[in-house]
């Protein structure tokens, strides 16, 4: 008995002193980045096998703190990786490598279906975080073993260095802000960016496109300013307004131009018949573009089709002999929200109308609609930086 309390004894002073000389660490990488940039986080030393709870909270802009939650086994290193990871419960459950960004919640997860039962009368309390493209946002981030802290880290995620940018009210009905790159950043072809069925301005992906040195610029269609108050007769030369606009301001001989949901026709139907003013178009696009296209699906949208609408556009542009113009990626478990980069939590599969004025179905399971959103947003970037020979030598397709 004696000999078996030594034992025990000794044990737990080896391993108190393994625990003292290497300390559990917690680690975030890239520890600063943008809102697009990856969220790989890390635990070491701890003993394999044991189960750990991470947790990354965040404000949003209305300084209501967001947190996700994960709950995971070590592996035989006494590691936790979360992009190999699966949660075993939490605020997300499965394998995504995002998860403890996308999955962030107001309340705690076992709270959620009271939270959700409140939203009908409170739609004010969102789906997901509310982020201002000028803000800068601070990620605590915890690790726990037997609700005891082990470890902590800090992440910094934001839009970019403070952009500049610019109102604009220009002739042919132009209301819009633009959004240029930081200095130091090397400038890539410019876009015209189009928000979709909720009008106002898409401040978001120009902001973005911007910190990765496209001039973007965000335009209003309706809602916005003086802008008729419903997506109705909107006329495709103020897109096409807009984009010579764009162009005598950066100099660029043509431009990109890129709309999601209802904004993807009108991007398409300006790129159709203005072909001399658009290089490429991330939207719905016809034959008669002169430019490649980008078309972007999910096959658990809800809201429409867009799964259908992507391939019939590889379809049609084959049919025309352009094969080549069409890139097409179908994103299968994600919902209507897949462009919406970091956005996949327990709430991604609806969202309150600003214009309707209602909950409505987007479709998507958490981790797919997450995941879904870091690809299609890389893709968005990369087409658009292989067509910036198209601006320069004339308008011909890669």
């Amino acid at each position: 008995m004696n000999q078996r309390l030594g034992f025990a004894a000794l044990a737990a002073s080896a391993c108190g002193a393994l625990g003292a000389a290497n300390p559990a660490q917690l680690t975030v990488t890239p520890e600063s980045g943008l809102i697009d940039a990856p969220f790989h986080v890390e635990l070491r030393n701890v003993l394999p096998g044991v189960r750990v709870t991470l947790s990354a909270a965040r404000p949003d802009a209305r300084g209501r703190t967001w947190t996700a939650v994960g709950e995971y086994a070590a592996d035989a290193r006494g590691r936790v990786d979360v992009d190999l990871a699966p949660s075993l419960g939490g605020s997300y459950e499965g394998l995504s490598p995002h998860g403890l960004w996308c999955s962030a919640l107001p309340v705690a997860p076992d709270r959620l279906p009271t939270y959700i039962a409140e939203l009908p009368t409170h739609p004010e309390m969102g789906t997901a975080p509310e982020l201002e493209v000028t803000g800068e946002y601070r990620v605590a981030l915890s690790a726990s073993i037997d609700g005891k802290p082990v470890a902590s880290a800090t992440a910094v995620r934001s839009y970019g260095p403070p952009a500049a940018t610019q109102d604009v009210t220009a002739a042919g009905g132009v209301r819009a802000v633009l959004y240029s790159p930081p200095a130091g950043v090397a400038a890539q072809v410019p876009v015209v960016v189009l928000a979709g069925s909720g009008g106002g301005l898409p401040r978001a992906q120009a902001a973005l496109l911007a910190a990765h040195g496209h001039p973007a610029l965000a335009q209003g269609l309706f809602a916005y300013q003086d802008l008729p108050s419903s997506l109705r007769a909107i006329p495709l030369e103020s897109i096409r307004a807009g984009a010579q606009w764009l162009e005598q301001h950066t100099g660029a001989k043509r431009v990109a131009v890129m709309g999601t949901s209802r904004g993807s026709e009108g991007a398409g139907l300006a790129a159709s018949y203005f072909p001399q003013d658009f290089a490429a178009a991330v939207g719905i696009p016809f034959e008669k573009m002169n430019g490649p296209v980008l078309a972007i699906g999910a096959g658990a949208d809800q809201m429409w089709p867009s799964f259908i609408g992507a391939e019939r556009i590889r379809e049609r542009l084959i049919e025309h002999g352009r094969p080549e113009s069409a890139e097409v990626h179908v994103y299968p478990g994600a919902g209507h929200m897949i462009t919406r980069v970091g956005y996949g939590g327990p709430l991604s599969s609806f969202v309150f109308h600003p214009v309707a004025k209602d909950f409505e179905a987007t479709g998507g399971l958490p981790n797919a609609n997450c995941e879904g959103s870091y690809d299609a947003w890389d893709q968005v970037l990369r087409f658009l930086s292989r067509i910036n020979v198209d601006v320069t030598d004339g308008g011909k397709p890669p």
